[in-house]
């Protein structure tokens, strides 16, 4: 009970205790009763202080138990929390004072319990916190400097979470919990600025001893660690389909999440035999590979034939030694999505130049073979519906299509081209057509049109032939592809398409679909690979793209640091020190203050990161996750994997 709040008792209880005398008769019963009045009063808001401090006494010293029983467990204990970056810290204080209830002073209490994780303070407070738990922890200091450098760090001038709080008696200037916090604090001038100058001062006073507390900066070792491995984005996953990326401190670093990964290293980096042989020979679902220089399916195809499932080689250069794949065949003949679907193939096969003059060209010729696929596909039998036809209709040989879109009205896009381009002046309308042409030389082609004129495999099959899932490789010379980019970005584009348009996997654990896309920016802009970056877990698809260098991406992609962002796993290998990346990648990892300058330094200098600690080491940086410094895992040094390789 607070009595305090019923001030007018004091007046009435002088009052009754001479009344009480007057009836007795007695001065000493009338004094004994006033006196009597004021213990039980005491007692009473005594009682009041207990219930209000009790449930705050002794969580300080709780907390501190929890780092360990000895000197050495609860050091060890403290720098893996400070390390990993992984601990909420509470502080938790009951206190009497007097306050001032608008007219007087009066006997006052307040309480609160706050509470601050970790990675929500600045490095520099990290630090000197960190040095106050060990000198306390060491007995360099006493229990009331410990609380006090608890007090601000974890409230870290008002940035604490107040778990509770209560006060009674006083009116002072607040109503809630940040403000009963923020009214104890600055009592005891505990400000952060405050607390560091008081630790700088209690160093100086055991200078003697301060190699044995004064502990390393936070940041000094900023990359993963083998311990670090299970709580991270690397964490093992069951079924084997984890992607290898490499060796951390002996141990095999695996990526089992259902993101996309991008590796970016110049030739001879090891790209090839860090991460694509050792997945392709281990990775137990369907693959679709773009292979520049045919080397990839010399050495995978044969172990995956006897250990996954079928194997396709789609060739357009070596059309003698190539499985089938007709595009036009997966372009779906419902009126709801012949138009979109012929979209698709034109966007694709059509290379924008991105200038300003060119794009009514450009545009015009997507839209004019658009048109030409939607009635080749909508009109011709199904074993006519192959891009011979479509050559046809460019090269004048058919002279019914204007006339036979116009009178497609189940197909409203379909119709209205057939308008659009009836209207159009013959001269520019034969440049449109040209412009097409021009873009589909690869498709005129004697050897290409005669692997077009049937599909060996459906693309659903990469997704719902899970006994038997198969391995696609797209096998091209690496002073080819620019000959045959039309081929290559249709196919790529429509298998990732297909999938899409089939839907959602429900959510259980299958392998999905890896898409390894070796010289990704030579095919420039495609933006169903964009979709699948985005969009690709719920549909189990990972797309694995390889380039050469970032100056390479950004000539295909304006937001070349978007793309990469999307991935969830970023990989950088033997990074020239000219290249734009490295201060790119530095930048992206942040900067810390250093302690005893207060300046920004990058956690990795340009200078590091392009030096020869990296030689032999790939940077992985991804979502969540401390950046990884991982050994560089050659497939020929594994003997499993040479026995595996043709």
């Amino acid at each position: 009970m607070d009595l305090s709040k019923y001030k007018f008792l004091d007046p009435l209880a002088v009052i009754g205790c001479i009344f009480l005398g007057f009836i007795t008769k007695s001065y000493v019963v009338g004094f004994g009763s006033f006196i009597g009045y004021l213990v039980f009063k005491g007692i009473m808001n005594s009682a009041a202080r207990t219930t209000v401090g009790d449930q705050y006494r002794g969580v300080n010293g709780e907390q501190f138990k929890r780092f360990g029983t000895t000197l050495q467990e609860r050091e060890r204990n403290v720098n893996i929390m400070f390390e990993q970056q992984n601990g909420t810290l509470g502080f938790a204080q009951s206190w009497d004072f007097d306050g001032w209830d608008g007219q007087k002073s009066v006997r006052s209490s307040l309480a609160f319990k706050i509470s601050r994780h970790i990675r929500t303070m600045e490095e520099k407070e990290q630090h000197y916190l960190k040095i106050a738990i060990l000198l306390y922890n060491s007995g360099h200091i006493s229990e009331a400097k410990y609380n006090y450098y608890m007090l601000a760090f974890v409230n870290g001038n008002g940035k604490a979470s107040v778990e509770s709080f209560t006060y009674r008696n006083s009116y002072e200037s607040f109503k809630d919990g940040p403000g009963v916090v923020k009214f104890y604090v600055d009592k005891q001038d505990a400000s952060v600025e405050s607390a560091i100058n008081r630790i700088l001062k209690d160093l100086d006073e055991i200078e003697n001893n301060k190699d044995l507390i004064t502990p390393a900066p936070i940041s000094k070792n900023p990359f993963l660690l083998k311990n670090e491995i299970q709580n991270s984005i690397f964490k093992k996953t069951e079924g084997g389909y984890g992607l290898k990326l490499g060796s951390l401190d002996g141990e095999e670093l695996t990526y089992g999440e259902e993101g996309s990964l991008i590796t970016i290293a110049p030739p001879g980096s090891g790209k090839t035999q860090c991460f694509v042989l050792p997945n392709l020979l281990t990775w137990p679902g369907a693959a679709v590979v773009l292979d520049v220089g045919g080397a990839i399916y010399e050495a995978t195809h044969k172990w995956r034939s006897e250990n996954v499932g079928p194997v396709y080689k789609f060739s357009p250069l070596q059309s003698t030694d190539s499985n089938s794949y007709n595009p036009l065949a997966f372009v779906r003949k419902d009126v709801n999505y012949i138009w979109s679907d012929s979209k698709l193939l034109a966007e694709m096969m059509i290379v924008s130049t991105g200038s300003d003059q060119n794009k009514f060209w450009d545009e015009n010729a997507k839209e004019f073979l658009t048109a030409t696929i939607a009635y080749v596909c909508f009109y011709f039998p199904e074993n006519e519906r192959v891009m011979k036809n479509v050559m046809n209709v460019l090269s004048g040989k058919d002279q019914k299509m204007i006339g036979m879109l116009k009178a497609t009205v189940s197909v409203d896009p379909m119709e209205q081209a057939g308008y659009y381009f009836e209207k159009m002046e013959s001269k520019t309308l034969g440049s449109v057509i040209q412009t097409a042409r021009s873009n589909l030389a690869a498709w005129q082609e004697p050897l290409v049109s005669q692997i077009t004129q049937k599909s060996d495999w459906h693309p659903l099959d990469l997704r719902k032939s899970s006994d038997k899932p198969p391995t696609i490789y797209i096998c091209v010379r690496a002073d080819g592809i620019d000959q045959v980019l039309s081929i290559l970005r249709v196919f790529i584009a429509q298998h990732l398409q297909v999938i899409f348009n089939d839907g959602p996997l429900p959510g259980k654990r299958v392998p999905g679909v890896l898409f390894m896309l070796d010289e990704f920016p030579r095919l420039k802009n495609m933006p169903p690979v964009d979709m699948a970056l985005n969009v690709g877990a719920a549909y189990r698809i990972r797309v694995w793209m390889f380039a050469q260098s970032y100056g390479q991406l950004k000539e295909s992609y304006q937001n070349a640091e978007g793309m990469t962002g999307a991935c969830a796993v970023r990989i950088y290998m033997n990074i020239p020190l000219q290249d734009e990346l490295a201060t790119t990648i530095s930048r992206q990892l942040g900067e810390k203050k250093n302690i005893d300058t207060g300046i920004l330094e990058p956690i990795l200098p340009v200078r590091v990161l392009c030096g020869p600690e990296f030689n032999n080491y790939s940077l992985i940086v991804a979502t969540n996750t401390k950046p990884a410094k991982v050994q560089k895992a050659y497939a020929w040094q594994n003997e499993e994997l040479k026995a595996r390789m043709v």
